[in-house]
């Protein structure tokens, strides 16, 4: 786009980021959302949620609280959606540790823990 002479507007880069997020590149997401804050543009609460949506689709749990934090850091106030995906991710990953510690723990083995 910017080669043919046409700036792309916020709007224009968050579907950007939403349609790599749909096909899960979350990298490619990353990188738009780096062109945005590169290019002196101020993500908004659809760019960053967008994002999460984005790690989320990849079950990159960890990334979806980082950019969470980013947002707030930011001075972006997080709407429900992102609230949700926070908490959803944080679910997630707490489930995936207890699993962890579940198969990793020698009493599972002898028949003390179903």
């Amino acid at each position: 786009m910017e080669a043919e002479g046409i700036e792309p507007n916020l709007v224009m880069l968050n579907l950007l980021i939403n349609a790599f997020s749909t096909a899960g590149r979350h990298l490619e997401a990353l990188a738009v959302f780096q062109h945005i804050k590169d290019s002196g543009m101020s993500p908004d609460v659809v760019t960053y949620t967008t994002l999460m949506k984005a790690f989320m689709r990849v079950k990159r749990f960890e990334k979806v609280l980082e950019v969470y934090n980013e947002m707030e850091r930011a001075g972006c106030t997080p709407d429900r959606k992102a609230r949700e995906m926070l908490h959803d991710a944080t679910v997630t990953m707490e489930q995936m540790r207890c699993k962890c510690f579940i198969c990793s723990c020698p009493l599972a083995f002898r028949g003390c823990i179903d």
